[in-house]
């Protein structure tokens, strides 16, 4: 006997705008910016209040908007070809606050002479934000000039760059200043 499929979604407030995020069941299978052209891919099923898994989405997507958070911990769902699951497998490994080429995500996957068709299948990902194809930078780009296409537009890549920059920063020094500050209330016995 077969699962039934059930498939709906919620619009969320973002400081890049809104967002729809999409789930299948009980995992997240599509995030779209609701004023980016064309039709969100997958199926998205009827628009609900969030509960269970939107709600859960939602809550860490804030979370990520406040720098509050460097990884997503949500159910996904994700359907393309064989070679665009590689593709986003591999994406999804490109760590919060990180950047790669496309050159460099081609040889990843074991498919240096290919990188187009991997900028391809970056372009195509149904889940931007929770598996990060903002990351991907063409050859010379430094993180902030010449960052290169985004699904949802340029603007919104370097609004996403920026914010794990600054995040990650921000964290390190947090941490840094912890660490002296524990350092500096400790006594230390020396024999």
């Amino acid at each position: 006997m077969s699962e039934t499929i059930h498939y709906r979604h919620t619009v969320m407030s973002s400081p890049i705008g809104q967002i729809l995020i999409g789930a299948r069941n009980d995992a997240i299978n599509c995030i779209w910016f609701t004023d980016q052209p064309g039709e969100p891919r997958p199926e998205i099923g009827g628009l609900v209040a969030p509960s269970g898994i939107l709600e859960e989405a939602v809550r860490q997507l804030d979370q990520y908007f406040g720098g509050d958070t460097a990884e997503f911990e949500l159910p996904l769902w994700i359907e393309g070809t064989p070679w665009q699951e590689r593709v986003w497998k591999e994406l999804a490994r490109v760590a919060y606050g990180e950047t790669i080429t496309y050159a460099q995500l081609a040889e990843r996957v074991e498919s240096l002479k290919h990188a187009r068709a991997v900028g391809t299948a970056v372009a195509r990902n149904p889940l931007p934000i929770l598996i990060g194809c903002h990351r991907v930078l063409p050859a010379g780009s430094d993180g902030v000039h010449g960052i290169g296409n985004f699904s949802s537009g340029a603007d919104r890549k370097a609004y996403l760059l920026n914010l794990e920059r600054e995040s990650a920063a921000g964290h390190e020094r947090r941490v840094r200043a912890a660490l002296q500050a524990a350092a500096e209330d400790t006594e230390w016995l020396i024999f």
